[in-house]
């Protein structure tokens, strides 16, 4: 690669780019419904909804409510949790 096109490249990837950094942030927040500030360090993706809910219980922390997903934040011990299924798909899991 030249290095006219490895500094083309470079400034194309969501970090150095301003303008795709902040439409990440935007997807961010609207898929989790979560600001990027409340993300902790450490984040688990999962499938199972009632991890979310078991993980609050504990740690003292609400969902957060996406256009697609849901997320929980414990910042006492640095992580968070990413329910990765779509939103629809939970609550028709979920209705008795």
């Amino acid at each position: 690669m030249t290095e006219s096109a490895k500094h083309s490249f470079q400034e194309n990837l969501i970090y150095r780019n301003p303008e795709k950094n902040r439409i990440a942030r935007d997807m961010l927040h609207r898929y989790t419904g979560s600001q990027v500030e409340e993300f902790q360090q450490y984040i688990i993706l999962t499938n199972f909804h009632r991890y979310l809910q078991s993980f609050c219980d504990v740690y003292h922390c609400k969902i957060s409510f996406g256009s697609m997903m849901q997320a929980v934040h414990a910042p006492q011990i640095n992580l968070s949790i990413i329910d990765i299924r779509q939103r629809g798909e939970v609550i028709r899991h979920y209705r008795w």
